[in-house]
């Protein structure tokens, strides 16, 4: 004769379990998979600091803002570790670029590790109607991040805008317009 399980929903309490338990180690593995094992640092973060420490320029660096959007246009500008400047815009007025130097390079290097710009702090939801949202991506040798904010909360949020200021501020020649 064959035992039965007599515990209503005992079955589905179990699977539950299960589901829990898989989740907690996918949670888990993910973060160790973006962290240094040794000293809980993410990957891009320790190569900023290498970078800044080395006072060497690096070509493999990529920082790129992008608040291009299909219906509305805006801003991508684009900075290299070697201090080449390259932006594309879409329906506002930009200025003339300038290349930077290893020590303004090394000034925005040094506000992405003060704000921790590897790591996204934004929590996921849906878009309100007509929102968009903003990104940052760092690219360092093999490694790389991209975080987001919701383009009408960076003033509020006072982090990327920061980023996205110095970056304007160090590539854009001061004086006219232009229309890209």
């Amino acid at each position: 004769m064959q035992k039965r399980n007599i515990i209503p929903g005992y079955a589905a309490k179990v699977d539950m379990h299960k589901y829990f338990f898989t989740s907690v180690l996918i949670v888990c593995f993910t973060q160790l998979i973006s962290c240094d094992q040794r000293t809980g640092h993410h990957p891009v973060e320790i190569q900023l600091k290498a970078l800044l420490k080395s006072q060497t320029p690096d070509k493999s660096l990529i920082i790129e803002y992008s608040d291009l959007h299909g219906l509305w246009g805006g801003l991508e500008l684009v900075i290299k570790g070697d201090g080449s400047v390259h932006q594309k815009a879409v329906r506002i007025k930009v200025k003339q670029l300038k290349d930077l130097t290893i020590k303004e390079v090394n000034e925005l290097v040094k506000l992405l590790i003060e704000n921790r710009m590897w790591q996204q702090e934004t929590p996921d939801r849906d878009p309100n109607p007509d929102e968009a949202k903003a990104y940052l991506r760092i690219s360092l040798g093999k490694e790389q991040s991209e975080i987001w904010e919701w383009f009408n909360d960076m003033e509020k949020n006072n982090r990327l805008i920061q980023v996205l200021t110095l970056m304007k501020e160090l590539t854009w020649e001061v004086g006219g317009t232009t229309n890209q």
